[in-house]
């Protein structure tokens, strides 16, 4: 699994706890970098199982790249153009994944159409979204 965006780290840890053998979390704050690293050790979580990297997206995704996720998790700053310009930045990095579940406003989601992703589902929490988006075969697109 990859979480971008990952804030505290909350959904890697969760995927952690339940038993998924390898999490990557991507964030631009050194501060919550740290915070996660001292979770991951106050847990003994081994660095394998919880990579914890700090940099800015979409340029930190050159250590993610040419890597294949089945979820990626994405929480982007609302109202930003990051949500919308997601599916281009996996690709240019050669991120493949099964599931794109992307974080959003719900006055801002993206148009997702003609990108080869099937929008599974869209959930919407008050003023939050979330778009479960799944990566189309070449067949499909």
């Amino acid at each position: 699994m990859l979480e971008l965006y990952a804030g505290s780290g909350i959904i890697a840890l969760e995927a952690v706890s339940r038993g998924m053998c390898n999490v990557t979390s991507l964030e631009i704050s050194s501060r919550a970098c740290r915070a996660m690293r001292q979770q991951a050790e106050r847990l003994a979580i081994a660095p394998q199982r919880w990579r914890i990297c700090q940099g800015r997206i979409p340029d930190i995704l050159s250590v993610v790249a040419a890597q294949h996720y089945t979820i990626i998790f994405a929480d982007p700053p609302y109202h930003r153009s990051d949500s919308a310009a997601l599916p281009a930045w996996l690709t240019r990095h050669a991120i493949d994944f099964d599931i794109l579940v992307v974080e959003e406003a719900s006055d801002a989601m993206p148009d997702y159409t003609g990108l080869a992703l099937e929008t599974l589902a869209v959930r919407r929490y008050g003023h939050s979204s979330l778009s479960l988006l799944k990566k189309m075969s070449r067949e499909q697109a």
